[in-house]
């Protein structure tokens, strides 16, 4: 009986595995005719790539000449940095660095603050149908303030 509880209890452990996350590479200064094989051979070397997305002007549908390279580690990313950056690749000398996350909440407190905002054409109307106060409509409101 013993015996049996001990292997139930190693069992019921969970699997702990170490896991690396993954890492995206900012690559800029890119030819436009450079596709998503190309760039997977260019870091290749470096390690497993996971994903590439190369980023495109839709009206035209070609390269803006700038990528993002998802990498398996940060230790193959921080290689392929190291090495590609400042390197000449197609004939230009590109630029690579680790991509900085965009803060999707910043984007949204912006819209929101511009769409709770009032137009300029609002206030003046406002303002327009607003009576001027003199004299004494004027002394009235400020002696009911101090109230």
């Amino acid at each position: 009986m013993e015996e049996k509880k001990c292997y139930l209890a190693l069992m019921k452990k969970p699997f702990q595995k170490s896991v690396e996350h993954a890492t995206v590479v900012y690559i800029s200064n890119l030819t436009f005719e450079k596709d998503e094989v190309g760039l997977r051979n260019l870091f290749k070397p470096f390690g497993r790539v996971k994903n590439v997305k190369i980023v495109k002007d839709l009206a035209k549908d070609v390269s803006k000449g700038f990528a993002f390279v998802t990498m398996t580690n940060k230790k193959e990313a921080a290689a392929a940095i190291k090495a590609l950056n400042g390197a000449h690749v197609d004939g230009r000398t590109v630029k690579a660095s680790e991509a900085i996350p965009q803060d999707k909440s910043l984007k949204q407190a912006v819209r929101e603050v511009e769409q709770t905002a009032p137009k300029k054409k609002e206030i003046r109307i406002e303002k327009a149908n607003q009576k001027p106060k003199f004299g004494l409509a004027v002394l009235f409101e400020n002696t009911r303030k101090r109230s």
